[in-house]
């Protein structure tokens, strides 16, 4: 786990602590008492104001139809030397948008349950979704302090900064390569390893 997560006075092996008293707790959601003392205690909610419980976040707007989702609970999950896995669950909506009026309301429809992963890491940010039978689907984001987020991956991303970071974007190219620099997401490097495609548990991507 990169030590620039952590705040001052934590170490990489107090984190790896509190991993291994995480690893010993039966899954399911914690109180969030627990969850918010991982989270500051790991550095990813430090100075940034925090994204209200169950707070609606719009996600990617294209032919007509916007996305929407909410982060209903967030549970550290485990740590390595690049970061930190929570295991999320969200719910999702979509709204219509006849001619592409983007700035007009419309009723939102939906509101299905997903649980996913999201491995905070200034090295590998990932998402992981629950892919064909007995497989978790790597989405490895391209956070670099130049990068713009093609337009399949912008929800992915405003999920991983919401869970990762607290902050609700609003998916404009600009406001990606600013939050990537204000958190000092490193540009990707030539010799840097890519995650694996899928794994058979969300766990085993912090065992590599």
């Amino acid at each position: 786990m990169d030590q620039a997560f952590l705040p001052k006075g934590v170490t990489l092996q107090s984190s790896h602590r509190i991993s291994r008293m995480h690893a010993c707790l039966k899954p399911g959601r914690i109180t969030s008492q627990l969850a918010l003392g991982a989270l500051i205690l790991l550095g990813f909610i430090k100075g940034v104001a925090p994204v209200q419980a169950a707070e609606v976040i719009p996600g990617r707007c294209h032919m007509d139809m916007c996305s929407w989702f909410s982060i209903e609970e967030k549970d550290p999950f485990g740590t390595d030397r690049d970061g930190a896995l929570f295991r999320v669950v969200t719910k999702s909506w979509q709204s219509q948008h006849p001619g592409g009026s983007y700035d007009r309301r419309t009723p939102r429809r939906g509101g299905g349950t997903a649980t996913s992963y999201a491995l905070c890491s200034k090295t590998h940010p990932a998402l992981l979704d629950a892919g064909t039978p007995g497989r978790w689907a790597v989405n490895e984001l391209d956070l670099g302090p130049e990068s713009v987020p093609p337009g399949a991956a912008e929800t992915a991303t405003a999920v991983y900064f919401a869970v990762c970071h607290a902050v609700a974007v609003t998916n404009t190219g600009e406001e990606l390569i600013r939050l990537a620099r204000r958190f000092r997401y490193p540009a990707p490097s030539a010799d840097a390893v890519s995650l694996p495609e899928t794994v058979d548990r969300p766990e085993a991507i912090l065992r590599r």
